[in-house]
């Protein structure tokens, strides 16, 4: 898991890197649902399909970037609108334990750094913890 830092006195929000090392940005943990295969062509289908029913925990939201990074951040970025943000390197690392091992390999083969996020869609989560 990547390394956050609590927020004090806040209802679970944590300070975390987000973009490259020593940039922190405050974020919140919050475990989703994946019901549905997402469209982003950039992670391959496989590990698109391998995630469905399964729960991952998220640390941004596109509206948390847009308020602390820019504002348009996200739409600059091509992320929808109400999507949540994982690091990818979480990500791996659920599908290893889900001995996805395969499927693992290939969203590895996609990410390029450990501070990497991977994006899912609003239309294809449901929220199960905040």
């Amino acid at each position: 898991m990547i390394g956050t830092i609590t927020v004090h006195g806040s209802d679970g929000e944590v300070m975390a890197p987000f973009g490259g090392s020593g940039t922190f940005y405050r974020g919140k943990r919050r475990d989703v649902l994946i019901t549905a295969v997402s469209q982003d062509g950039d992670v391959p289908l496989s590990v698109r399909e391998a995630l469905v029913g399964m729960k991952v925990s998220t640390i941004f939201t596109t509206q948390q970037l847009d308020e602390q990074v820019r504002e348009g951040f996200s739409e600059k970025c091509g992320l929808s609108l109400g999507s949540c943000l994982a690091y990818a390197e979480e990500v791996i690392e659920l599908l290893e334990k889900a001995s996805k091992i395969e499927e693992a390999t290939a969203l590895r083969g996609v990410v390029s750094n450990k501070l990497d996020m991977y994006t899912i869609e609003p239309e294809v989560f449901e929220v199960v913890s905040n």
